[in-house]
């Protein structure tokens, strides 16, 4: 005879009858990896619909919504370990909520605006992880810490406007960055330089790399040019127009 597991819940449910018109509903199904797990039991009571009272059908019907890890979790509790549907999200949530990159209000203290970021994306991802902090907070206290983990030239000019709501610190924020400039963001980055180019000198002289005869018919490799930079250039070019007019007023006996 093939051993069957009993569930965690009571025994004395198996053998319960189904509420009048129950139909299996379409669950949501949460894999154990990613994901909220108090999303997922939230999500798993609206998809049971006008049956989500029956804590003990609910209780039932847990187990279908699992897969993969947390199917394989569910599968490991013991016998009569979860007696009531109030303790099987207990159990639950404590296994997979703290597996979660959890948001919480000392998170958001420590979230600074870094060097070269620019306010209005600061604020922007600001607001979008403090939609993810867990705990009842006013959207008041969060724009007061936002304001707090700006630069200092940003935050003397919004703290003391009153400002109760992203969207407000946001548009005040946005004339605040038209007259002030943070020394942080202004901080001027080394430019990139182009590497020298090479000049090839002529005046007798063959291009880099050229080979040409001697007198006595022997092939000369050139040395390759020394690299000028614009100045260079017109130094050498002057001396040249000052030699060869020099040249012709005292010509070489």
């Amino acid at each position: 005879m093939r051993y069957i597991r009993k569930p965690p819940y009571p025994a004395e449910l198996l053998g319960k009858p189904y509420l009048e018109k129950y139909e299996t509903p379409t669950l949501v199904l949460y894999d154990g990896r990613k994901g909220n797990a108090m999303e997922h039991v939230s999500k798993f009571m609206d998809s049971m619909g006008p049956f989500a009272g029956d804590r003990e059908l609910c209780q039932r019907k847990f187990s279908k919504s699992l897969i993969d890890r947390a199917y394989t979790w569910y599968s490991t509790l013991q016998p009569n370990s979860i007696p009531t549907w109030e303790d099987m999200v207990e159990s639950f949530c404590t296994k997979y909520f703290y597996g979660e990159k959890k948001v919480t209000i000392i998170t958001l203290h420590n979230s600074k605006q870094k060097p070269f970021e620019r306010l209005l994306d600061f604020i922007r991802w600001f607001r979008d992880i403090a939609l993810d902090c867990y705990g009842q907070y006013k959207e008041q206290e969060l724009v007061e810490i936002c304001i707090d983990n700006i630069f200092p030239e940003y935050r003397a000019h919004l703290e003391n406007l009153d400002i109760h709501q992203f969207a407000q610190l946001l548009q005040k924020a946005r004339k605040t960055t038209l007259s002030v400039k943070p020394s942080v963001i202004d901080k001027p980055r080394p430019e990139k330089r182009n590497p020298p180019q090479a000049l090839a000198v002529s005046g007798g002289e063959s291009a880099a790399g050229v080979k040409r005869k001697r007198d006595d018919g022997a092939e000369q490799q050139e040395l390759p040019p020394i690299p000028c930079i614009d100045e260079e250039i017109k130094v050498i070019v002057d001396k040249w127009v000052v030699d060869g007019v020099l040249r012709i007023i005292k010509p070489n006996r």
